[in-house]
């Protein structure tokens, strides 16, 4: 288990099965946690395909891993799913644990909010909130938090309100919500109250920098761009991304050819 542990930081998942395998031919059965850092492994290197094949073998060879599935291994995948595939996959998944007779936790909910943030049914999160109150369980800011995101992402101004008036009520409320405020703003192409909030806020948040620039890409509007990047990207301390540099990029590019300059 130690040699994994090492090993899990840079080496591939498909070596360190291998690795499992050998020490089982000296008598060292794997044990959960071994298979924990497995699909560790394969988070790290966002190998869906691999993780599911290991998932497989712990189902299918119960006298190699008598300690089964657990919670936590299906935590991770259901948390590659929510990362690397759309929202139907997600649910899809998420009927393992029935499967498998293992009660999902507030982290397996917290993951499969994630990957219902773009689900285009406007009661996909409520549902889970539901889903997690039949059972016993409450709602945390972070699934909360992801409520007000997907609400943003739509541009449903409306329902981000009643969320956030729920979570104020709750005592959720948080810095997150502004954040999510500046995304539902830019997406209902109101940049400059977006760029209000922004003023506003103790820190910058990436996420913010990036709607900024993705509002004025929607726009056309190259130099406010340049000006968004500077005040609230550079300026704000929040380090250049690979993703608005390409975007910046493009733009000017765009720029260009309207100009009959490329």
């Amino acid at each position: 288990h130690s040699l994994l542990t090492g090993m899990t930081r840079n080496k591939w998942p498909a070596i360190l099965t291998q690795e499992v395998m050998r020490a089982e031919r000296y008598g060292v059965a794997p044990t959960a946690s071994d298979v924990t850092l497995l699909l560790r492994a394969c988070e790290k290197r966002r190998h869906l395909k691999e993780a599911l094949k290991l998932v497989q073998q712990v189902r299918a060879n119960p006298d190699r891993f008598p300690h089964g599935l657990t919670v936590a291994h299906l935590d991770i995948v259901l948390g590659m799913h929510a990362k690397l595939t759309t929202p139907p996959y997600t649910r899809l998944f998420f009927e393992w644990y029935e499967r498998e007779g293992i009660a999902p936790t507030v982290r397996s909910f917290q993951e499969l909010a994630r990957g219902l943030e773009a689900d285009e049914d406007a009661d996909a999160i409520p549902s889970v909130m539901r889903d997690m109150q039949s059972r016993g369980l409450e709602p945390d800011a972070i699934i909360w938090n992801t409520l007000l995101s997907s609400r943003a992402l739509r541009g449903d101004e409306k329902g981000f309100e009643e969320a956030r008036a729920q979570m104020a009520k709750e005592l959720y409320l948080n810095t997150f919500s502004e954040y999510a405020r500046v995304q539902l703003l830019c997406r209902l192409g109101r940049l400059e109250e977006a760029e209000a909030v922004c003023r506003a806020l103790p820190k910058m948040h990436v996420s913010c920098a990036m709607a900024l620039l993705e509002a004025c890409a929607s726009r056309g509007d190259f130099a406010h761009a340049l000006k968004c990047d500077a005040e609230f990207g550079r300026a704000k301390g929040v380090l250049p991304s690979g993703r608005a540099d390409s975007l910046l990029l493009l733009m000017a590019m765009g720029r260009l050819s309207d100009e009959g300059l490329a």
